[in-house]
């Protein structure tokens, strides 16, 4: 499948500061308008994890479109090694989390 998507790396770059720069500011004011307390740390964390969202939508169509990987150069390489790692990560915490020998009971009123 082809998809002929005008995408280019810088493209992808700008929509990610757009993006960090927006939850940044967002953040606090949501936190505010809703009573809850956020800390500097845990801002910083959700404003860095939403730059990685367009770049995981890029990756997503590049496995439709396979041809997208060579016009956006190496900007992907770290984050497929991201993802290589992430899924290593899941399947080894699934593959060797210790099973569960005990019989679970029903919870009262189910």
């Amino acid at each position: 499948m082809n998809l002929d998507l005008p995408i280019t790396s810088e493209m992808i770059g700008l929509i990610a500061v757009f993006v960090t720069v927006f939850t940044f500011a967002g953040l606090p004011i949501y936190c505010k308008l809703s009573k809850r307390s956020i800390t500097f740390q845990e801002l910083m964390v959700r404003a860095l994890s939403a730059s990685s969202l367009p770049t995981a939508i890029v990756i997503i169509l590049c496995a439709i479109d396979v041809s997208l990987l060579a016009k956006l150069g190496g900007l992907f390489q770290v984050y497929i090694a991201l993802a290589g790692l992430s899924l290593v990560y899941v399947s080894s915490v699934a593959l060797f989390a210790p099973l569960d020998t005990k019989k679970q009971e029903p919870k009262a009123g189910s």
